[in-house]
């Protein structure tokens, strides 16, 4: 559930329930900078200017509660300055699973280990990992699992302009997210999350084959080269070439029936081998990098990148 306040001159304390898709395309078309309610029992008034507008209602009572404050306490608490998460969420979230048959990958993993706070996000074919780092007293090591469409929300909703912290609080099932103006409540997604470690490369519970070449390129340029390449490479599946030499990595895709591109991105190599790649995900992954070099690290063939 979402709670809002807005600031507004009320001239007398009233509560009612409205459609809410049709009250936010209504106001939406508005040029108006202000507007005024009123309510009875039946219908909701609205006046902008010249325009009156009005909609049908529910009884407020008939309205389910949202979870109160006791829901939410618990397991931790936690304040994250709002670009830092607003950030963490954009790169994490492209990674998390739209699959309703794996319900636990449809959310974004929140992990505490000593002072840093990870925000990890796979759909098992990509993973996106977000390392915070933390001040302070961070108290006992902790996880949980926020749905990925919560996340996604609080992303979309946090102005810009808002610098200070994020709140989360955590409870047993559930967790809520606020700043000023804003409280947001969602359940927790139960379960033992998939163990993510076991294909980053240099862990100790890594199963991926030993490093074995890597090559550094623009990330804006890598970017462009396969933006153009992207549609010859989606009628094959998405599948994409990358082979590096010492001065640069070449992209290629060949697509139905005879369709196929190369072009050249300059690049600094160190013993690239040539590799097939999903052109969505290394986008995503490109997209979510910030700006200046990217370095790929290869552990081969049919092995994950980093």
């Amino acid at each position: 559930g979402i709670r809002a306040e807005v600031e507004a001159k009320t001239a007398a304390p009233g509560s009612t329930t409205v459609n809410c898709k049709t009250l936010r395309d209504t106001l939406r078309g508005l040029k108006a900078s202000e507007v005024a309610l009123s309510h009875d029992e039946k219908t909701l008034s609205i006046s902008a200017g010249a325009t009156k507008i009005t909609l049908p209602t529910l009884p407020a009572d008939e309205y389910p509660a949202l979870p109160d404050s006791t829901t939410t306490e618990g397991l931790a608490e936690l304040n994250i300055p709002a670009d830092h998460l607003r950030e963490a969420i954009r790169r994490t979230l492209p990674a998390a699973s739209t699959d309703e048959t794996l319900a636990i990958l449809t959310g974004l993993l929140l992990e505490q280990r000593e002072r840093t706070l990870r925000l990890v996000a796979t759909d098992t074919y990509h993973l996106h990992v977000v390392t915070l780092e933390r001040s302070g007293d961070c108290g006992d090591d902790w996880s949980a699992i926020i749905p990925a469409r919560a996340l996604k929300l609080v992303g979309q909703l946090l102005p810009k302009k808002y610098k200070d912290d994020v709140t989360l609080t955590f409870g047993e099932q559930q967790v809520a997210m606020c700043w000023p103006g804003r409280r947001i409540v969602t359940r927790l997604i139960q379960g033992q999350y998939w163990n993510y470690q076991r294909v980053i490369p240099g862990n100790a519970e890594s199963r991926t084959p030993a490093q074995v070449g890597s090559f550094t390129v623009d990330r804006d340029a890598q970017i462009d080269a396969l933006k153009v390449a992207a549609p010859i490479a989606l009628s094959e599946a998405g599948k994409i070439i990358l082979t590096p030499r010492s001065d640069a990595v070449e992209v290629t895709a060949k697509g139905y029936p005879d369709s196929q591109i190369s072009q050249d991105v300059p690049a600094i190599g160190q013993g690239g081998i040539k590799q097939a790649y999903n052109v969505d995900y290394l986008l995503d992954a490109l997209n979510a990098c910030g700006e200046g070099e990217v370095t790929f690290k290869q552990h081969g063939e049919i092995s994950p990148f980093l």
